[in-house]
């Protein structure tokens, strides 16, 4: 089995995303009750993915694309939302881990951490 971590953004961080995923999808003619599940999801990405853009380096945003997404994918809300999600172990995630076996990754603003755990 190929070596993985877990991916978890901190309650503040999933607070905020859920707050702007919120807003958005009221904003946005496109997602409305009867849009399938695959547009909700998509907005829902990209919404997770601007926040993620510009709280956090440009290594953890492609850490996030290039996650194995969660299913099946978790309410709106839920105290899961957006949920942990994981990554195969990349040489980029092998330089970030340095050795340890767990990181908490602080955002550009300070406010909000990542924690990236590997998954024995």
């Amino acid at each position: 089995m190929e070596a993985m971590v877990s991916c978890n953004l901190s309650a503040d961080a999933t607070t905020e995303i859920r707050r702007k995923v919120h807003k958005s999808r009221a904003d946005s003619p496109l997602v409305t009750k009867e849009a399938i599940d695959r547009e909700i999801i998509s907005h829902d990405v990209r919404v997770i993915e601007e926040f993620m853009a510009e709280e956090f380096e440009e290594d953890f945003v492609l850490l996030f694309n290039l996650r194995v997404q969660p299913e099946p994918w978790p309410d709106i809300n839920s105290w899961e939302y957006p949920g942990p999600w994981v990554n195969p172990i990349s040489e980029s995630l092998i330089r970030i881990l340095d050795g340890e076996d767990s990181v908490y990754i602080f955002s550009k603003s300070g406010s909000f951490h990542l924690k990236i755990v590997k998954i024995q």
